[in-house]
């Protein structure tokens, strides 16, 4: 699914936007931002692109090749982005 909000470089307004997008792009993650995590997005390389996307509008993701707990090792890419 291709997520034309990306694209145009649109900024998000809170948490929920971000979850909202990310599930738009059908992409895996894990949210344990509200109990003090990060926000994991479970993937590789292959979301160079998107992560560097998020860059741009403000949002860091870090790409960990063996993931965390959360991924149960399996790379992923986490933030600790609030608004």
């Amino acid at each position: 699914m291709k997520n034309t909000n990306v694209e145009k470089g649109v900024i998000f307004h809170d948490e929920d936007s971000l979850v909202e997008e990310l599930r738009g792009m059908d992409l895996q993650f894990i949210d344990k931002r509200r109990k003090g995590g990060c926000l994991w997005v479970v993937g590789g390389a292959e979301l160079d692109s998107v992560m560097n996307k998020f860059a741009g509008r403000g949002i860091r993701f870090i790409f960990i090749p063996n993931g965390g707990r959360a991924t149960k090792k399996k790379p992923g890419w986490f933030t600790k982005w609030r608004e």
